[in-house]
């Protein structure tokens, strides 16, 4: 059976700080609140885990800081903590757990704060004498040196953190030397972490080597340890990442200058087992009572509601610099106006439509470069708290080498037994072959390394048909799984022989998947992975067959699946019937909901007409009333307002979805410059 799918039919692809506060005052909490929220309370979460907590600034005034925290509410949970018996834990504790000389208490809680305000000296510090509570605090030595400008509220001095010191309850870890900062990571000038970019020098129109990059961190990781020992008499043994931002050469590098420990800022609890990359919830100003008592429960870990719009960059590109801003200033605005807080972003060149990547908009080792404007329009939308998935082929590529094409793509056979170039809409290479995935392993190393992304989206042209693969690797590695060479034939009269061939094709896919997926984690380590799947093999799983796809695998495999829900390409004479049913099918799966993202169709690509808006407003409300939990629009058009913003928005828009609540955007805070 041939392929009745989008890819098919589609033009473009689916595609401060105060004393004269009363500590003890701030402990008083009427006995109504007391009785709701020993109502609300549950245990904490199983035997040796703990539960880092992030702070910052605690103060009288936030004075715009979001991430600062009153010191009415820090008083409050600390009292919290002692009164429902959690036990605040050392970095000594951890280290002795993860040698198995003493487990972890029930209800273990780190306390961890950023920057060294002075603030904690002031404040903070008494508190935690009052309570016998142990702490670790980041310093940024260039910080207390010249305190920059861009850091509105008062820093510690060196005598100031000494006292600390003194306590014996303060650890002093490093948030490294010099490196809180933004740095410039491309040719428009935008700034990133300085830890995870390579700088772009707008002069020589290059970015540092990667000899260059690691002699800068390794610098800073062993000044930073030199200076905090030198003032203050401590070896520090914790790294925590600025914004916390992090990957592989970070991380190998801080242990190797004598970091132990490093710390992020992703939510959930730890294991003492773990000692790298450590979580830490982040606490701030918009953190109410309620919430810390069930982020206490649940690792401040929140139920994931997305509304996504995947973009096509191709529409964006100008080959004038100043109309190609104008046209993603549109984009921005745009997606800011639909509340979308997840955007599938293009990172491929397809100007024309036909499917054939021959190009991409970042730079790397294997393709040309039509403008390197990806990481750029990311950028753009990551500090307006949207999060960029890179929309990305998987094997659907056209190499600068044409022999190298013949030589690696994926094979079909024919009827009468000849082997030949796959007829189907994609060109692809077969995902057999280790020499494929090297190549196309370098261009997403390159992409995770050159661009700041919460994701890839792995496009529709990761299939292969009931006629392929039948390359030269591809028959080599059935000879050796299956015992012997096969045909259409042999296929067709030994069901059991197809089903394994199947089976065979659709883990090699998936394989080839994570390959990529953990090229780009090697410099983006939190990225997750989102992949398309035809709505026939959910609705039909025996459609594996035509497309070795199995949508139970990509729930296990995938961080989302993404369906393409288009009622319209599908051709059937009833789209809510369809939809319902397609909802009904995901829910035979675990964490079905959870993990999927329906996807909707906004253009009939038969017709090249845009569906009505007011009918994708319905289809939406129906999905949501089903109970779906993310949803997404393909394609947009900025120009035309397709779909309708106005029409869409409510049902699109996350800032007024009823499950939404606090977005942090602290890593995206240092990227503001544009």
């Amino acid at each position: 059976m041939f392929l009745t799918r989008e890819s098919t039919e589609n033009p473009r692809n689916t595609l401060t700080i105060h004393q004269n506060i009363s500590i003890s005052r701030c402990f008083r909490i009427s006995a109504l609140v007391i009785w709701v929220l020993l109502l609300t309370h549950i245990s904490f979460a199983g035997e040796n885990k703990f539960l880092a907590l992030c702070y910052h600034n605690v103060t009288t005034r936030l004075e715009g800081n979001q991430y600062s925290v009153y010191q009415w509410d820090f008083a409050q949970q600390m009292d919290y903590l002692k009164v429902h018996n959690y036990n605040v834990i050392s970095v000594n504790d951890i280290l002795a757990a993860h040698q198995n000389k003493k487990p972890l208490p029930r209800k273990a809680i780190l306390l961890t704060f950023d920057d060294a305000y002075l603030s904690f000296h002031d404040f903070v510090l008494p508190v935690l004498r009052m309570y016998h509570y142990p702490a670790v605090l980041t310093v940024v030595p260039h910080w207390i040196e010249k305190q920059p400008t861009y850091v509105k509220e008062k820093l510690m001095s060196w005598e100031q953190l000494r006292d600390c010191v003194k306590s014996g309850l303060v650890e002093i870890a490093s948030h490294t030397y010099d490196m809180h900062k933004g740095v410039v990571y491309n040719p428009q000038g935008n700034l990133g972490p300085a830890c995870t970019s390579w700088i772009y020098d707008p002069k020589r129109k290059c970015f540092e080597t990667d000899k260059e990059y690691i002699l800068r961190l390794r610098n800073d990781f062993r000044t930073s340890k030199e200076i905090i020992r030198r003032k203050l008499g401590v070896s520090p043994r914790i790294m925590v990442w600025p914004y916390g931002e992090f990957n592989d050469l970070t991380v190998r590098l801080a242990q190797e200058e004598g970091f132990s420990l490093t710390f992020t800022l992703t939510e959930g609890f730890s294991s003492p087992s773990q000692l790298t990359l450590i979580h830490r919830a982040l606490i701030h100003s918009k953190t109410t009572m309620a919430d810390f008592i069930k982020g206490l429960r649940t690792g401040f870990i929140q139920p994931e509601y997305h509304r996504i719009a995947q973009v096509d960059l191709d529409m964006i590109y100008d080959s004038s610099p100043k109309q190609e801003e104008a046209n993603l200033g549109l984009l921005i605005d745009r997606m800011v106006a639909m509340g979308v807080d997840e955007v599938y972003l293009q990172a491929f060149a397809d100007p024309q439509g036909d499917g054939k990547i021959k190009e991409v908009y970042f730079p790397n080792r294997v393709f040309p470069v039509r403008s390197n404007l990806f990481s750029h329009a990311a950028h753009q939308l990551s500090i307006r708290d949207i999060k960029v998935y890179a929309w990305m082929p998987t094997i659907g590529w056209i190499l600068p080498n044409q022999k190298d094409n013949k030589r690696l793509e994926v094979k079909e056979m024919t009827e009468n037994g000849e082997i030949r170039t796959a007829s189907s809409w994609y060109h692809r290479l077969s995902p057999f072959n280790p020499e494929v995935k090297k190549i196309i392993g370098m261009v997403y190393e390159d992409l995770g390394k050159y661009c700041h992304i919460d994701g890839v989206l792995f496009q529709d042209d990761a299939y292969l048909t009931d006629s392929e693969d039948f390359s030269p690797f591809a028959i080599k590695c059935y000879e050796k799984l299956l015992g012997k060479k096969i045909s259409l034939e042999d296929l067709k009269k030994d069901p059991a022989l197809k089903n394994r061939w199947t089976w065979i094709k659709t883990k090699t896919l998936d394989d080839f998947t994570e390959c990529l997926i953990n090229k780009v984690r090697k410099y983006r380590p939190q990225a997750k992975s989102a992949r398309n799947i035809y709505a026939s093999v959910v609705n039909n799983p025996e459609a594996q067959e035509w497309f070795s796809q199995n949508y139970g695998d990509f729930l296990r495999k995938y961080d989302s699946v993404v369906i393409m829900a288009y009622p319209v390409m599908e051709g059937t004479t009833d789209p809510k019937r369809w939809l319902r049913k397609l909802v009904n099918n995901t829910r035979k799966y675990p964490d079905s909901i959870s993990k999927t993202v329906f996807k909707i169709q906004a253009r009939d690509w038969k017709t090249s007409e845009w569906i009505n808006s007011s009918l994708l407003r319905s289809e939406l409300r129906l999905l949501e009333s089903a109970g779906v939990r993310h949803l997404a629009y393909y394609p947009d058009d900025v120009f035309e307002n397709k779909p309708d913003v106005n029409i869409l928005k409510l049902e699109m828009s996350r800032r007024v979805f009823p499950y939404g609540g606090f977005i942090s955007s602290y890593r995206n805070e240092i990227k503001a410059a544009r």
